[in-house]
């Protein structure tokens, strides 16, 4: 399943480094061999494989489908179809008041997009094909924002 590969290799790659810390006393040379390892590792099969791969792991997660549990994804709420103009204007005029709750709520889904982003690159600094993922990420982007499937506006402008 392509969808776990992303999350694999960040568990791993932490897991890895947790090794070279504690049993290598954070040696230089292990972590510079680790780095060349992981990285030889993650490039040696198909060349844009890895880079489309965390295009569409990031593409999720700024989607919202790889939300903790806690919050429904996109996948468990009912699909509505996109609001009119007329009804987008009255939106963007009369904002419906929000609740600390709801306000509360979006930070935390924010602060988790973020940490995923953050451990994201960490993998990515492993990518050997970035120009590659740099064409599917701006792919992934035009469809989130044309067809409104963006999980966050704030998400989208920290990534």
């Amino acid at each position: 399943d392509s969808k776990g590969v992303v999350p694999a290799l960040i568990c791993l790659l932490a897991r890895l480094k947790e090794v070279t810390e504690v049993a290598f006393q954070g040696d230089a040379s292990f972590g510079m061999a680790l780095k060349e390892a992981f990285e030889d590792f993650l490039n040696a099969g198909t060349p844009n494989l890895p880079a489309k791969l965390l295009a569409r792991h990031l593409d999720a997660l700024l989607r919202g489908d790889s939300m903790p549990a806690a919050t429904p994804t996109s996948s468990q709420q009912p699909m509505t179809p996109p609001p009119s103009a007329a009804s987008q204007r009255s939106l963007l005029f009369s904002p419906k008041p929000r609740r600390r709750s709801d306000e509360a709520n979006e930070e935390q889904g924010i602060d988790s997009v973020e940490a995923g982003i953050r451990k994201a690159m960490s993998i990515f600094r492993f990518v050997a094909a970035k120009d590659a993922f740099e064409a599917f990420f701006k792919k992934d982007l035009a469809r989130r924002l044309l067809l409104q499937r963006s999980a966050s506006l704030e998400a989208e402008l920290c990534a």
